[in-house]
C-alpha cells in the first residue's frame, strides 16, 4: 500500500465506484476498494457490516497488492435519510480501533509520535446516545489521557451521522457548541 494519502479525486471516485454495492448492504457497510497501478478501482466481492472484519481484511488485501496499487475501505452510514461515505486506510484503522495506539501512546506520524497529553487546549467532545460507531463511553474514555483542564460534553438524542447532519442537531447541538467554541475564543482583532 502506499504511504501517500489519497487525494480529494480519488476519494470520490473510490466512493461512486463503491456507492450501489454499499447502499444496497445496509447500514453500516464497509468494501474494500483497490486502486491500480493503471488507476482503475476495484471493488472486493464481500461487503462487511463491522469494522473489525473489514480492517482485517483490508490488510490482508493490501498486504497481497501489487506494486502501486492502493488499498482503501469505504464505509457507508446513513441516518435521517442521509448518507456519509467514508475512504479508510486499513491499516491506520487497525492501529487506531483494534489496538488503541493513540490512548496507549503508541501511535506515530512519520517519525513524530503522538502523546495526548500534549493536548492542553479545551477540549469539546460530541457524543450522539445511539451511535453504533463511536459509543459515547469511546468519546469519553479520551478525559484522562489528555492535559486540558477545560473538557466538557454535549451529547444528543441521535445516532452516527445524526449528531452532523440531523435536523436535531442543527437544532440544539450545534448552536450549543457554537456557543462553547465563542466562550473560548478572543475577538478578532480590526484591521
Amino acid at each position: 500500500m502506499a504511504d501517500m494519502a489519497a487525494s480529494e479525486s480519488e476519494f470520490l471516485r473510490l466512493i461512486t465506484s463503491s456507492r450501489f454495492e454499499l447502499e444496497a448492504a445496509g447500514n453500516p457497510a464497509y468494501a474494500i476498494a483497490i486502486v491500480t497501478s493503471a488507476e482503475e478501482v476495484q471493488l472486493s466481492p464481500m461487503v462487511f457490516s463491522n469494522i473489525g472484519p473489514a480492517s482485517e481484511s483490508g490488510e490482508r488485501v493490501a498486504a497481497r497488492a501489487q506494486p502501486g496499487e492502493r488499498v482503501y475501505l469505504v464505509s457507508r452510514t446513513a441516518a435521517d435519510g442521509r448518507a456519509m461515505f467514508i475512504v479508510h486506510d486499513p491499516k491506520t484503522l487497525k492501529k487506531l480501533y483494534q489496538r488503541n495506539e493513540l490512548v496507549r501512546g503508541e501511535l506515530r506520524l512519520g517519525a513524530q509520535q503522538i502523546e495526548l497529553r500534549r493536548v492542553i487546549c479545551p477540549l469539546l467532545l460530541l457524543t450522539a446516545k445511539n451511535d453504533h460507531l463511536v459509543a459515547p463511553a469511546s468519546t469519553e474514555g479520551i478525559r484522562p489521557h489528555v492535559g486540558s483542564s477545560d473538557v466538557q460534553s454535549l451529547t444528543i438524542d441521535a445516532g452516527h451521522v445524526g449528531l452532523v447532519v440531523s435536523s436535531k442537531a442543527h437544532k440544539t447541538l450545534w448552536p450549543d457548541a457554537t456557543c462553547w467554541l465563542a466562550a473560548r475564543s478572543s475577538r478578532a482583532l480590526e484591521v
